[in-house]
């Protein structure tokens, strides 16, 4: 959804008089368009299914990282699963989890 898709706002007199259908609505469809709305009809506030909140979170946070994972595959950085275990001290961790042997294989 981008800034154009966005609906009209609403006031806040009818978000708070609607509340109880807008989170019926989000309950009944997790991918329901936002509720955009403030005082006068000026966009102020959002309220929106939580997944929809927790997906853009994902991708904020994919954003985030994603210079610095570019940048440490680039200079050949980084640490394999099984180094990550050892480095945590769950060496145990390893053969439970399947990587050892690939490890071990390759």
């Amino acid at each position: 959804m981008s800034m154009l898709d966005l609906p009209q706002p609403i006031t806040t007199i009818e978000a708070r008089s609607g509340l109880s259908a807008i989170l019926g609505r989000f309950r009944a469809d997790a991918t329901a368009q936002p509720v955009v709305f403030g005082n006068h009809r000026r966009a102020e506030a959002v309220v929106m299914p939580f997944a929809q909140f927790e997906r853009m979170l994902e991708i904020v946070e994919d954003q985030t990282i994603a210079p610095t994972v570019a940048e440490r595959i680039a200079s050949g950085g980084g640490r394999d699963f099984d180094e990550l275990l050892d480095d945590l001290g769950m060496h145990e961790l390893k053969s439970e989890a399947g990587h050892g042997s690939a490890t071990q294989a390759q």
